[in-house]
């Protein structure tokens, strides 16, 4: 990633053009999308969490947990876990040791823009 601290600064500063523009383009489309002012709102909302979540995760996946990278974290405490009293953790870590799940963040913005436009749908 080339800004790192680029999510941190999401809410800590004024936004300028670059941000204003990225902020205009997400609610015309949004709107274009016809859905009504609330959603619109709250759309712009989700997306925007979405977007600035998912990089604070990835770039903290990036960095050393006790010296070690991630997946050897995960893997160290795996070993150490109980996974009969934490059998649904155990078992999502696993899945992270076991290999790429696809497009995460396009799955989940698929999730919330199926949800606007059902809610649309429905009102």
């Amino acid at each position: 990633m080339t800004h790192p601290w680029a999510a941190t600064e999401w809410n800590r500063t004024v936004p300028g053009p670059a941000r204003t523009g990225y902020m205009e383009s997400i609610l015309r489309a949004l709107t274009d999308w016809r859905l009504d002012e609330d959603l619109v709102y709250r759309g712009y909302h989700a997306v925007t969490m979405h977007i600035v979540g998912f990089i604070t995760q990835e770039l903290g996946y990036r960095q050393p947990v006790g010296g070690m990278s991630l997946l050897q974290a995960a893997s160290a405490f795996l070993e150490q876990m109980d996974d009969a009293e934490l059998p649904h953790l155990a078992a999502h870590i696993q899945g992270h040791l076991d290999g790429d799940h696809g497009d995460e963040f396009g799955f989940v913005l698929d999730l919330i823009l199926d949800g606007l436009a059902a809610t649309q749908a429905a009102r």
